[in-house]
């Protein structure tokens, strides 16, 4: 790689990065009330998987069904926020899982203001599902 092409490419990285952090900022205005969450329950917290903004709280039940709540970023055009909920598990080597939107297209200033009842809720919900209610995902691990 040329010298200049490098430049080009550190340019292009460092803009990515700048518009990737304005789009995260809303998010980390809820960091403290997840981690507290989270904690508070035991569960591990991830951010920006895939290098799309959001946070995630995982956990496994005793049964082996794999938990998530998820709040990111629905569209980077208008910056409104999903929580999703979702739990899956592999039976009999079928994978099933089962989700739902708690919330959707809604502002972070909506989200933060009702955020420790969204989580409770969030996570009773998913811990009220067991294997009988996961459905089969529309893709399946080969």
């Amino acid at each position: 790689m040329s010298a200049s092409n490098r430049r080009n490419s550190d340019r292009n990285s460092v803009q990515v990065s700048q518009d990737f952090h304005l789009l995260e900022a809303p998010l980390r205005r809820l960091d403290p009330e997840i981690h507290q969450f989270a904690e508070s329950h035991r569960l591990v917290v991830s951010k920006n998987v895939k290098g799309w903004p959001e946070r995630s709280i995982e956990w496994d039940t005793s049964s082996g069904i794999h938990c998530l709540i998820q709040i990111f970023m629905s569209d980077a055009d208008n910056t409104k926020f999903n929580v999703w909920i979702c739990a899956g598990k592999t039976i009999r080597g079928i994978r099933k899982w089962k989700n739902k939107y708690i919330r959707k297209e809604r502002s972070v200033d909506e989200i933060q203001s009702n955020l420790p009842k969204i989580l409770d809720r969030s996570r009773k919900t998913i811990l009220s599902w067991r294997d009988s209610d996961l459905e089969p995902a529309p893709y399946q691990p080969s």
